[in-house]
């Protein structure tokens, strides 16, 4: 994997096995540069793919299994829930509505105390954010809002597939991001790094 840093954050750009609708496609777990990247996050939100608004219990149980438990993700299933976005083929609206589902569900998180962060935005359990292919344009879009809102950068990690590298923010939350080749969403910033 290819690793980028910048502001002390790191994003980190690795292979991954694609989740196909409910299923799994792989032939194996990906494996992330860093065991440790997830440490201390015992909660995460799942974002679907364009045509699966819904992650159902496999879709999730496939991330958490591929992408989080193998970068020290503690979170158990009651604690891993799916994050409903539209990921319609008008990515005109769908885009616009996700990110805005996300930043509603990440603000409401934060006002509960969920991410254990004291004054000094230090937080202790970290909220993770999973995202493939269209919710990973959405994320990369929240991302922005969300620290203009004041989330402390301790207080996320972003996991995303299918994500185009050169536009995801390297200084705003730690992030991985899983190589999905041939993603449409990837595609821009991974011409020539495969």
């Amino acid at each position: 994997g290819r690793s980028i840093s910048a502001g002390g954050f790191m994003k980190r750009i690795v292979a991954g096995a694609a989740l196909c609708g409910a299923a799994v496609m792989s032939a194996g777990v990906a494996n992330a540069d860093d065991e440790d990247f997830l440490f201390g996050s015992t909660h995460a939100l799942v974002l679907g793919s364009t045509g699966i608004p819904t992650p159902d219990a496999a879709y999730i149980a496939g991330a958490e299994n591929l992408y989080l438990d193998p970068s020290g993700y503690d979170g158990t299933s009651a604690s891993t829930l799916a994050l409903t976005t539209p990921e319609t083929y008008d990515f005109t609206t769908s885009v616009p509505q996700g990110e805005q589902d996300l930043i509603n569900a990440v603000l409401a998180d934060y006002s509960a105390g969920a991410m254990d962060c004291n004054s000094l935005g230090v937080c202790s359990d970290p909220l993770t954010i999973f995202a493939y292919s269209q919710s990973s344009l959405i994320a990369t879009l929240a991302e922005q809002q969300l620290s203009a809102d004041g989330i402390p950068s301790d207080a996320l990690r972003f996991v995303m597939t299918g994500a185009d590298p050169l536009v995801v923010p390297d200084n705003l939350y730690p992030t991985e991001i899983y190589d999905i080749y041939g993603d449409f969403f990837a595609f821009p910033g991974l011409l020539g790094t495969n």
